[in-house]
């Protein structure tokens, strides 16, 4: 995993007002801040934060957007 914060000058919006590629982008910019609290000690990952993790990375694949770098150990 890595551990360095990720920014995003990118406007977030809800996933479920956005069309598919954009609702899956904007999952991945909620993932991304999940990362973000873990590099920076303020939040734990569950197995479930994992699991989801993964489900946004393969959805990412789909819409053709890149993954996050994310590495579950």
């Amino acid at each position: 995993m890595a551990n360095e914060i990720l920014f995003f000058p990118i406007q977030k919006r809800l996933a479920e007002e956005c069309e598919y590629r954009e609702g899956v982008y904007q999952l991945k910019l909620e993932a991304a801040q999940m990362l973000n609290d873990v590099a920076a000690g303020t939040y734990l990952m569950s197995p479930g934060n994992i699991q989801a993790i993964k489900n946004v990375n393969a959805m990412c694949r789909k819409a053709g957007i890149p993954p996050l770098a994310y590495d579950p150990k």
